[in-house]
């Protein structure tokens, strides 16, 4: 490891900034550098929930990653990133990656963390995740007493899923859009379509949450996720 500095993964939670820790909003202040993923039009969801606790002479890193299936030139990506991030790590400046949600669930900083963690020092600053978010606003218990807890991404495995929906009595799936007929139809199979709380872009001005008993509308959002829960005693 060379230099002085130090790189920060940093939670900012689902999308309301005032579930931002004061840890996170700390390491904000002070960053040297603020490194954050951005889409094919500079936007940045992280930024546009952390950025009014920016340090005002940190400088920003925005890091364009390709969303296709082929991942070969998001990976190019990443490591462009990371030789920008250990530049200023070895000229010893401390350097606030953004992470939506929490760096450790289902984020970008992971592909970053690979790639850095034998390079420089790190650390974790834990983040409030979409799927505490939606247990919240649903009020629906994520897990309670002995009963056992699943998490699946899509797109998935029928069986895989009806596996999953049979052995655990709570259930997390995310980005359910992208095999959502297969979902509701394993739900209903299953037996537990009346169990289930879709949600999508929480904390955003687009946010919907619905009980699945009932006919969902046509969505294609990314940021949707369900959850399944048995009636609590």
């Amino acid at each position: 490891m060379s230099g002085s500095g130090k790189v920060y993964g940093v939670g900012v939670g689902p999308g309301d900034r005032e579930l931002l820790t004061l840890k996170a909003v700390q390491h904000l202040q002070q960053a040297d550098v603020v490194a954050f993923v951005v889409n094919h039009r500079g936007e940045s969801m992280t930024k546009t929930i952390a950025s009014a606790y920016f340090n005002p002479a940190a400088v920003e890193l925005p890091i364009y990653v390709p969303m296709a299936e082929d991942r070969t030139d998001a990976q190019q990506a990443y490591r462009q990133a990371v030789q920008k991030i250990l530049n200023h790590v070895q000229q010893a400046r401390q350097v606030t990656i953004l992470c939506l949600g929490d760096p450790f669930f289902y984020a970008s900083f992971i592909y970053l963390f690979a790639l850095l963690k034998n390079h420089c020092p790190i650390e974790i600053i834990p983040g409030i995740t979409a799927m505490q978010t939606a247990s919240a606003l649903s009020l629906t218990p994520l897990a309670s007493g002995n009963a056992s807890m699943a998490i699946l991404a899509a797109p998935l495995v029928e069986s895989r899923l009806m596996d999953t929906l049979r052995n655990f009595e709570h259930v997390l799936i995310l980005k359910a859009n992208r095999s959502r007929e297969l979902i509701i139809n394993a739900l209903q199979l299953s037996g537990r379509l009346q169990e289930a709380v879709y949600c999508e872009n929480l904390c955003l001005s687009t946010q919907q949450i619905f009980k699945l008993g009932n006919p969902l509308p046509p969505s294609s959002a990314y940021f949707a996720l369900i959850l399944v829960s048995p009636p609590q005693p």
